[in-house]
């Protein structure tokens, strides 16, 4: 007993010091002159805390989330049980490097943007994320946090920042670097740069899934490491997913496992809203902590999960935790860590998992907009085989939602007042229509939530992959109504019998048509025309046959054409 005390003592001096030389205003995550001994089991038993002013969270729960965020139950498929025991993405080279969110409530996006999004990315490309210095291969978490927090500085919502994600990407870090200083440009400035937001449309989620390890409502779902309700979360850690979860983490009660690590045994909570996300980047089978204090080590005191924090290198083991399988639990396998404020460590034993993948920027919208209030609009995208759009494809949301509050709240676009402002925005129909679809007319969708407020739209732009101007629309289009749709039917060039793909058949069509035998309808001409000079004719064919052979890979007419 003497001697943990003698070492509680030594901690303090050693935290004491620390703060020093770092002439932090972050409190040290372990805190050690409250530190309370377990008289059964031995240890000192620690609580992480927030010092007052110094940290914030920034994870709110959504009333009106939608039902497609409700979180699933992840069937266990047993056949993908046999994992290694341990799993560690933090050291991979494509994992970013630990950062401070500072005085700004933005934890959602951090989890969500720099460390799960921001991975997946860098491990598709094989890029370096680790360096510090090198932010050009990182992802701006104020990016996706300046769109979603409502223009102040506090909560995000997981669904709204994933959205943003799946249907814009994000902009680099090196791009909007967040500085943590709690100033109003800080956490309402939108990053407008043109090229900014077209190069993150390049890359975003592909899915996204809210998932359930366990039955909500169940007490202790975790007895043993090997459990199967960890088999999910294990392989999707080995297949390279960064994971995200919901907790609280003012109170973690903290103990030392067995090989030295600092774990949690579990959560103590004055409330049940997880006010906090962090992003799971591993586990361990092997890490053990004798939570009954019974001189030996149970099958349900092994194994942790690794999480990566975003309160700085100071916290925790270099921003890093280890949390025990057992603090998942609502209810512990042991009394000794069940107390009246115990609560699972993971809300609703719930994780997000995303897919992320790489588009190739078909057809993207540049559309300019002159607005006082940024919260004024929802702008949406729609593809449809059908000319008044009733049959309508996929939809796409983009970066405004409108409404009273509205995800950017009452300013302008800059974020710096009400005075109207003209910007360009850009939005991407990939996922909605690409290079191997039919005609299509492509629908931009404006909503109005204040009518006394003008909006007035200067110009639509369609620009396809080979960076073409398919539609410039340059009309000025003051709005006064409550809604407006603009259409623009769009075909790909050199498909001439529009059946989503380019083969001898759309040759045939044009030799047929040269010797009088079919008259090719308006728009059949405008996608045979693939060398753009404005008619069809021999030159047509010879393009045609080298795209078909491989010669070329994109015809002097671009990838797309207005056809309408």
């Amino acid at each position: 007993m003497l001697k943990n005390k003698k070492l509680l003592v030594i901690a303090l001096i050693i935290s004491l010091i620390s703060a020093i030389i770092t002439n932090s205003t972050v409190v040290s995550a372990f805190d050690y002159a409250n530190a309370v001994l377990d008289e059964q089991t031995g240890l000192y038993l620690g609580e992480e805390f927030e010092a007052a002013g110094s940290r914030l969270s920034g994870r709110a729960v959504n009333p009106n989330a939608k039902s497609e965020y409700d979180a699933k139950e992840d069937p266990i498929d047993h056949t993908r049980a046999n994992l290694p025991s341990s799993k560690d993405l933090s050291t991979d080279i494509s994992f970013p490097c630990i950062r401070h969110q500072g005085n700004i409530g933005s934890c959602v996006c951090w989890a969500t943007t720099y460390y799960q999004f921001g991975y997946q990315v860098a491990k598709m490309n094989s890029w370096n994320a680790k360096n510090s210095l090198n932010t050009h291969y990182q992802f701006s978490p104020r990016w996706t946090h300046n769109l979603t927090n409502f223009g102040v500085n506090a909560e995000s919502y997981e669904d709204a920042v994933y959205l943003i994600l799946e249907n814009q990407g994000a902009v680099r870090y090196s791009q909007f670097a967040p500085t943590g200083v709690n100033t109003d440009s800080e956490f309402r400035l939108w990053n407008l740069n043109k090229g900014d937001m077209t190069n993150a449309l390049k890359y975003k989620v592909s899915s996204h899934s809210y998932l359930h390890f366990a039955t909500e409502n169940a007490s202790t779902p975790i007895t043993s490491y090997n459990d199967s309700d960890l088999t999910n979360i294990k392989n999707y850690l080995n297949t390279g997913h960064v994971l995200t979860a919901a907790t609280n983490m003012s109170n973690w009660a903290l103990a030392t496992a067995q090989d030295g690590t600092t774990v949690c045994t579990r959560c103590l909570y004055s409330s049940n809203i997880c006010d906090h996300l962090i992003s799971i980047v591993g586990y361990n089978d092997n890490i053990a902590c004798d939570l009954n204090g019974d001189g030996s080590i149970q099958n349900f005191e092994k194994g942790a999960f690794k999480v990566a924090n975003s309160w700085g290198t100071t916290w925790g083991d270099q921003g890093y935790r280890w949390i025990m399988y057992d603090a998942l639990n609502e209810v512990s396998s042991t009394s000794v860590q069940n107390t009246p404020n115990r609560h699972k460590a993971f809300e609703k034993y719930s994780y997000h998992k995303i897919e992320v993948a790489e588009y190739p920027l078909d057809l993207i919208a540049e559309v300019t907009i002159n607005q006082k209030l940024r919260n004024d609009l929802k702008i949406r995208l729609i593809t449809s085989t059908s000319p008044s759009g009733a049959v309508q494809a996929q939809y796409a949301s983009t970066l405004f939602i409108y409404g009273a509050t509205g995800n950017g709240g009452p300013y302008n676009f800059t974020g710096s007042g009400t005075t109207p402002q003209t910007k360009t925005f850009v939005f991407d129909y990939s996922k909605i229509f690409n290079s191997s679809s039919v005609r299509k007319n492509c629908f931009l969708e404006i909503f109005k939530y204040d009518l006394d407020r003008a909006t007035t739209i200067s110009s639509i732009k369609l620009i396809d992959s080979s960076n073409k101007v398919v539609v410039n629309d340059t009309a000025t289009k003051t709005i006064t109504s409550d809604y407006a749709k603009y259409s623009y039917k769009i075909g790909v060039v050199g498909d001439v019998n529009n059946d989503g793909s380019i083969t001898m058949l759309d040759i045939t069509k044009i030799q047929q048509h040269m010797s009088h035998l079919i008259t090719l309808t308006s728009e059949d001409l405008k996608v045979a025309d693939v060398t753009g000079e404005g008619n069809v004719n021999s030159l047509d064919i010879a393009d045609l046959q080298s795209y078909i052979a491989g010669n070329i890979t994109v015809f002097a007419n671009g990838v797309m054409a207005k056809v309408n």
